[in-house]
């Protein structure tokens, strides 16, 4: 069976609008794709390209040649979006990186019974308790591993680089997106 398949057949994340895991779905038949002792590996795996693909702006932009005369409101979301984007780039300029701590630090749900070790605020391995796991109800597992990889995030910097410019291309999608609305309702 081929790999990305099997982790996108047995998790599926959902991130908020800050690109937190504000919920996880794991299939019923997780143990038939999934080996007991991989499940925190696979579970990494897993969160790692679908929070990479859920973090990139994948709207295209429309046709730049077309005459369009968009509204003010669309007008004034451009040129805000234009003034965030030089406060950032202002701000990157300015910015001294504060070199990211090497030793691994370990978060739990608050039973412990899904560990995230995170190195430079990024995870680097999960451990499922097996016994709890081979035991307990899914949506327990769900919600045990939301709680980890939310206590994950809380040890983020707030305000960082990489935070301001997710915000920036969340952002950048959303108007993106907006345009090309208003372009399909008002195409000939």
């Amino acid at each position: 069976m081929d790999h990305d398949r099997r982790l996108g057949a047995s998790f599926s994340f959902e991130f908020d609008d800050a690109g937190v895991v504000a919920r996880l779905r794991i299939a019923d038949d997780w143990s038939s794709t999934v080996d007991l002792e991989n499940f925190g590996m696979e579970l990494l795996i897993a969160y790692s390209e679908q929070h990479a693909a859920a973090t990139v702006p994948t709207a295209k932009p429309g046709d730049p040649t077309a005459p369009v005369r968009y509204p003010q409101d669309f007008q004034d979301e451009v040129m805000d979006l234009a003034r965030e984007t030089t406060a950032f780039l202002d701000a990157l300029a300015a910015w001294k990186p504060e070199p990211p701590t090497s030793h691994p630090v370990t978060v739990t749900d608050r039973r412990k019974r899904v560990s995230i070790e995170v190195i430079a605020g990024r995870p680097n391995s999960i451990t499922v308790a097996s016994g709890w796991l081979r035991s307990t109800d899914l949506g327990e597992v769900e919600a045990a591993s939301v709680e980890a990889f939310q206590a994950m995030e809380a040890l983020a910097p707030p305000n960082s680089m990489a935070t301001e410019l997710a915000a920036l291309q969340r952002k950048y999608a959303r108007t993106v997106e907006h345009q090309q609305d208003y372009l399909k309702g008002h195409r000939r």
